[in-house]
């Protein structure tokens, strides 16, 4: 099951319900259910991590230039 938020302005007004979904991104994504089980919850991701699977995607991007022996093409600008 999937909850939408149609009071976004991207969505907005919902005269049209599918046209609204097309005009939809995933900052509308309220709530997710899988097989009976919440995996997002008031827009957030419930019991994942979110940092911590950045910075692993970040170390695993990280070695495998290194292995590559490719410059680093990570904008540093970018981490927090």
């Amino acid at each position: 099951m999937l909850v939408l938020n149609g009071r976004a302005l991207n969505a907005g007004p919902v005269l049209h319900a599918p046209g609204a979904v097309l005009n939809m991104d995933t900052s509308n994504v309220e709530t997710v259910l899988v097989d009976g089980r919440t995996v997002k919850a008031d827009g957030q991701l419930v019991g994942v991590d979110v940092r911590h699977v950045v910075e692993r995607l970040t170390e695993s991007a990280e070695g495998l230039l290194a292995r590559a022996g490719a410059r680093s093409v990570v904008l540093t600008s970018c981490r927090p």
